[in-house]
Protein backbone atom coordinates (compact mmCIF):
# COMPACT_ATOMS: atom_id res chain seq x y z
CA UNK A 1 0.00 0.00 0.00
CA UNK A 2 1.43 3.13 -0.82
CA UNK A 3 1.55 6.33 1.34
CA UNK A 4 -1.27 8.34 2.62
CA UNK A 5 -1.82 11.47 1.66
CA UNK A 6 -3.15 14.74 3.11
CA UNK A 7 -6.87 15.74 2.69
CA UNK A 8 -6.05 18.44 -0.19
CA UNK A 9 -9.17 20.72 1.36
CA UNK A 10 -8.17 20.79 5.16
CA UNK A 11 -4.00 19.80 4.67
CA UNK A 12 -4.47 17.84 8.05
CA UNK A 13 -6.67 14.75 7.87
CA UNK A 14 -5.32 11.80 6.09
CA UNK A 15 -7.40 10.47 3.44
CA UNK A 16 -9.09 6.71 3.23
CA UNK A 17 -6.81 5.47 0.96
CA UNK A 18 -3.64 7.02 -1.03
CA UNK A 19 -6.30 6.89 -3.91
CA UNK A 20 -8.54 9.12 -2.21
CA UNK A 21 -8.01 13.21 -2.29
CA UNK A 22 -10.42 14.25 0.66
CA UNK A 23 -10.69 13.06 4.28
CA UNK A 24 -14.20 11.88 5.09
CA UNK A 25 -14.94 15.31 6.33
CA UNK A 26 -13.97 17.10 3.55
CA UNK A 27 -15.75 14.90 0.87
CA UNK A 28 -17.29 16.85 -1.51
CA UNK A 29 -20.94 16.01 -1.26
CA UNK A 30 -22.62 15.41 -4.84
CA UNK A 31 -25.75 17.89 -5.78
CA UNK A 32 -29.01 15.29 -5.47
CA UNK A 33 -30.11 15.80 -9.22
CA UNK A 34 -33.78 15.38 -8.06
CA UNK A 35 -34.87 18.20 -6.13
CA UNK A 36 -37.92 19.37 -4.59
CA UNK A 37 -40.77 17.25 -3.40
CA UNK A 38 -42.45 14.63 -5.18
CA UNK A 39 -45.36 17.01 -5.89
CA UNK A 40 -43.10 19.41 -7.27
CA UNK A 41 -41.80 16.85 -9.44
CA UNK A 42 -44.94 15.88 -11.01
CA UNK A 43 -45.25 12.68 -8.52
CA UNK A 44 -48.16 13.99 -5.77
CA UNK A 45 -51.23 12.44 -4.94
CA UNK A 46 -53.07 12.44 -8.82
CA UNK A 47 -49.88 11.06 -10.13
CA UNK A 48 -50.44 7.77 -7.76
CA UNK A 49 -54.56 7.78 -8.58
CA UNK A 50 -53.25 8.18 -11.93
CA UNK A 51 -50.84 5.21 -12.26
CA UNK A 52 -53.04 3.27 -9.36
CA UNK A 53 -55.79 2.97 -12.42
CA UNK A 54 -53.77 2.73 -15.16
CA UNK A 55 -51.60 -0.30 -13.63
CA UNK A 56 -55.11 -2.12 -13.64
CA UNK A 57 -55.13 -1.96 -17.33
CA UNK A 58 -51.10 -2.58 -18.00
CA UNK A 59 -52.07 -5.76 -15.99
CA UNK A 60 -54.54 -6.97 -17.90
CA UNK A 61 -52.74 -6.79 -20.58
CA UNK A 62 -54.75 -3.87 -22.52
CA UNK A 63 -51.96 -1.03 -22.25
CA UNK A 64 -50.59 0.31 -25.46
CA UNK A 65 -47.22 2.42 -24.82
CA UNK A 66 -48.07 6.61 -25.43
CA UNK A 67 -45.19 6.63 -27.33
CA UNK A 68 -44.56 4.30 -29.67
CA UNK A 69 -47.71 2.27 -29.65
CA UNK A 70 -47.08 -0.92 -29.19
CA UNK A 71 -48.44 -3.25 -26.66
CA UNK A 72 -47.39 -2.98 -23.39
CA UNK A 73 -46.38 -6.52 -21.67
CA UNK A 74 -48.48 -6.78 -18.33
CA UNK A 75 -44.86 -7.86 -16.56
CA UNK A 76 -43.17 -5.44 -18.57
CA UNK A 77 -42.04 -2.46 -16.50
CA UNK A 78 -43.94 1.00 -17.63
CA UNK A 79 -44.13 4.42 -16.87
CA UNK A 80 -47.09 6.59 -16.40
CA UNK A 81 -45.93 9.35 -19.41
CA UNK A 82 -46.26 13.39 -18.37
CA UNK A 83 -46.67 15.14 -21.59
CA UNK A 84 -44.05 17.08 -22.76
CA UNK A 85 -44.62 20.14 -20.83
CA UNK A 86 -45.52 18.10 -17.61
CA UNK A 87 -49.03 19.46 -17.65
CA UNK A 88 -51.14 16.24 -17.89
CA UNK A 89 -50.35 12.68 -18.87
CA UNK A 90 -50.14 11.24 -22.20
CA UNK A 91 -50.94 8.01 -20.43
CA UNK A 92 -48.92 4.38 -19.77
CA UNK A 93 -45.29 3.89 -22.18
CA UNK A 94 -42.65 1.44 -21.78
CA UNK A 95 -40.10 2.35 -19.61
CA UNK A 96 -37.34 2.90 -22.19
CA UNK A 97 -39.30 4.44 -24.27
CA UNK A 98 -40.53 7.07 -21.82
CA UNK A 99 -36.50 7.95 -20.61
CA UNK A 100 -35.88 7.88 -24.62
CA UNK A 101 -38.02 10.78 -25.06
CA UNK A 102 -36.78 12.44 -21.69
CA UNK A 103 -33.51 12.45 -23.38
CA UNK A 104 -34.24 13.73 -26.39
CA UNK A 105 -34.36 17.72 -26.30
CA UNK A 106 -30.98 17.18 -24.05
CA UNK A 107 -29.60 15.64 -27.14
CA UNK A 108 -28.17 18.22 -29.47
CA UNK A 109 -28.07 17.46 -33.10
CA UNK A 110 -24.80 18.42 -34.31
CA UNK A 111 -24.74 19.46 -37.85
CA UNK A 112 -22.18 20.02 -40.00
CA UNK A 113 -21.63 23.92 -41.12
CA UNK A 114 -20.79 24.72 -44.18
CA UNK A 115 -18.22 27.75 -45.33
CA UNK A 116 -19.70 27.85 -48.47
CA UNK A 117 -23.01 26.99 -50.85
CA UNK A 118 -21.75 25.53 -54.15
Amino acid sequence: MGKVRACKKCGVNPTVTPRHAYCSPCKPVRENRTTGTTKQRGYGSKHVKERERYARIVKAGRATCARCGLPIAPDAEWHLDHTDDRTGYLGPSHATCNVRAAAKPRTVRRTRVRSRDW
